[in-house]
């Protein structure tokens, strides 16, 4: 007979010999190796569970760890995932932190609000103890978990205890992120790029699963009378952090207004309550270059954030949106942008950056890289409007191969011993 010690759950030894508060080893399972036993199995309410086996998904109880209700593009990631996983499984809770300023109603959407900040998790680990799921899911992002040292002793606990999928939204080029990726046994990433870059990175511990970011079906708005004044407006929006390519607009906006007097460009310029004092003074800088390259009639950013639908207003109105994201040395990232896809939900032509966050992009709509590609583009866009309609359709087909329905049953096609590819 052999028996085991526990430690939350989780074997943390065994013996052959009975030892005082030791469990034992059913017959059952005894074909299970020491190394399994002590891996993936966890022993609750006096019941042996093996964390591979995959329970049916109509019994699935689903834990959920992200940022939910607040002005956050993991909180929206969150909520229209968790709206189309809840009819293909038993249940879904979201654990979430604790915020002054929540839109969303927690009661409807089962949320507990059990953590705050980075600094301890333990309720955050009792809670999802309490509720005892079959899987537990966590968003990821360096501006939600920022801390390695508590990641480390989160992700370990959780993994210890559940399956344990994290959700890796960003994957740098940094070394130093690798601290963040050691801990996860089992994660989802944005892009095959994302894919390629941990494995040559040597994260080789871990499943690498690769969904897709999702897409919202259309959500162009039906504007009756738009009194936008103007025939050429290009509109983007993002925080304001230089990689966004708000100079390379500038640039932009600077070589096109000799060829249409009317041409406007209107940015919405948000401010991360994390980087406040620098995006405040970049905004200053880039509002007093715009005035000095003689382009107040053309350019303007409006600071500070703004919600979905007036986003959605004037993706419907504008004619042109335009993210010219640069490869930034400290930004060298791949993932997925929550925000082109709102623009091409909105079925407005869509011009990005040549960096790899958008890697998906190529081959759908333009990406283009220097300011003369991108003022080729924009003319071409303004003056053929069959290549105009050419990338809308190109668009229809990108996001309906991504809605949300597929991203929900491709996260629930993840096998914890295979690699797991969408598309």
């Amino acid at each position: 007979m052999r028996y085991v010690g526990l430690q939350d759950q989780a074997v943390c030894w065994i013996s052959n010999n009975p030892i005082e508060l030791c469990v034992e080893v059913p017959p059952e399972l005894s074909e299970v190796t020491d190394e399994d036993l002590i891996t993936n199995y966890i022993y609750r309410d006096g019941v042996w569970i093996n964390k591979l086996l995959k329970p049916v998904r109509q019994n699935l109880k689903i834990a959920m760890i992200a940022r939910y209700g607040i002005n956050c593009g993991i909180a929206t990631y969150t909520k229209y995932l968790c709206d189309a996983m809840r009819p293909l499984v038993q249940e879904i809770m979201i654990f979430s932190e604790r915020s002054d300023c929540i839109s969303s109603d927690d009661k409807v959407d089962n949320v507990c609000r059990c953590w705050e900040g980075q600094s301890n998790f333990i309720e955050l680990l009792n809670a999802v103890a309490e509720y005892a799921p079959d899987v537990v899911y966590v968003q990821h992002e360096y501006g939600c978990f920022n801390n390695a040292v508590t990641w480390n002793l989160l992700i370990g606990h959780l993994s210890a205890n559940w399956r344990t999928i994290v959700v890796l939204h960003s994957v740098y080029e940094h070394q130093s992120k690798l601290i963040f990726e050691a801990p996860c046994q089992e994660v989802i990433v944005h892009s095959k790029s994302a894919k390629t870059l941990l494995q040559s990175r040597e994260v080789d511990h871990c499943r690498i699963h690769y969904i897709p970011h999702g897409c919202l079906a259309e959500q162009k708005q039906k504007i009756k009378f738009s009194m936008l004044g103007s025939d050429h407006v290009i509109f983007q929006y993002g925080f304001g952090f230089e990689y966004k390519g708000w100079e390379k607009a500038i640039e932009i906006i600077r070589a096109l207004k000799d060829e249409y007097d009317d041409l406007v460009y209107i940015g919405i310029f948000n401010i991360s309550k994390y980087s406040e004092k620098f995006n405040e003074d970049y905004y200053n800088i880039l509002m007093t270059k715009i005035k000095q390259s003689g382009l107040a009639k053309h350019f303007v950013l409006l600071k500070g954030f703004r919600s979905d639908p007036i986003l959605a207003s004037y993706l419907s109105q504008a004619h042109i949106a335009l993210f010219p994201y640069w490869n930034h040395p400290e930004w060298l990232v791949h993932g997925a942008s929550g925000a082109v896809r709102m623009a091409l939900a909105c079925d407005i032509p869509t011009i990005v950056g040549d960096v790899p966050f958008f890697s998906e992009f190529k081959g759908h709509i333009p990406v283009c890289d220097t300011i003369e590609e991108y003022c080729n583009v924009i003319c071409k866009i303004f003056n053929d409007p069959d290549f105009k309609e050419q990338i809308i359709e190109q668009t229809k087909l990108f996001v309906q191969e991504r809605n949300w329905d597929r991203i929900a049953e491709w996260y629930l096609s993840c096998q914890p011993n295979e690699d797991f590819t969408a598309l």
